[in-house]
């Protein structure tokens, strides 16, 4: 079955999908905060990073190595480039630059 991974750096991101999981279990993986538990029957692992990319790197190795996740997805979006965005709004990223070597990391 499917298993889906959530990074999120901040803690409103974290709450807000929490409250829409069920039979949820909570522990902590090094500084950060998981959950597990299913949205729409679904299996998914909740995980609260922190801020940056070393931290989103570490989420990211913990729910392909410990939990065997297929599917990732980032919340957030830094820096919110486009005015127009509202909280909910989806972006799906066609290229991506790292911001502190401007190399594409597509």
């Amino acid at each position: 079955m499917l298993k889906i991974g959530i990074i999120c750096a901040m803690s409103e991101e974290y709450t807000a999908i929490l409250e829409k999981m069920k039979e949820v279990s909570c522990y902590n993986w090094r500084q950060c905060q998981v959950s597990s538990g299913k949205i729409h029957d679904i299996p998914v692992f909740l995980i609260l990073s922190g801020v940056g990319k070393v931290y989103a790197a570490l989420a990211t190795y913990y729910l392909i190595e410990k939990e065997n996740v297929d599917v990732i997805l980032v919340t957030g979006l830094a820096g919110a480039i486009f005015s127009q965005l509202q909280i909910g709004d989806i972006v799906l990223a066609e290229q991506t630059i790292a911001h502190d070597s401007w190399i594409p990391l597509y």
